[in-house]
């Protein structure tokens, strides 16, 4: 199979036709080939086909452990309303927001915490000292 040639700038454009071909394509930038791009078509349904059968093995263990499937959902929901709890330890950020509901965040604006202005990152330009 004949592998083609294009800049990046043209693949960007025509990445849809690219994926929807057969045919391997060659990825250069400058004249020089940084990647290869390979399209693969029909794994689709050999995903499928393995997602299917981990189903069923997964249903079978589940049957032969006598695992109470509604119990173990209801178990997943409630893990993840205390993980999303902000007096979750585990999660300083939810915390952090909470702490700053009343003023802006310390890096907006050019505003320190305490709504000190923060020194200018600029040079100074034209002052001799």
């Amino acid at each position: 199979m004949e592998t083609k040639k294009v800049g990046i700038r043209e693949f960007r454009a025509g990445m849809v036709e690219y994926i929807a071909s057969n045919t391997p394509v060659a990825v250069t930038r400058h004249g020089q080939t940084i990647g290869y791009f390979i399209p693969t078509h029909g794994q689709a349904e050999a995903d499928i086909a393995s997602l299917k059968k981990a189903s069923k093995t997964l249903d079978r263990l589940l049957a032969a452990s006598s695992v109470d499937v509604d119990a173990v959902v209801a178990e997943f929901k409630t893990a993840r309303i205390d993980q999303a709890n902000p007096s979750n330890p585990y999660l300083w950020w939810h915390e952090y927001q909470s702490h700053c509901s009343g003023h802006q965040h310390p890096d907006s604006r050019g505003v320190g915490h305490a709504g000190i202005p923060r020194p200018s990152r600029k040079k100074a330009v034209g002052k001799n000292i």
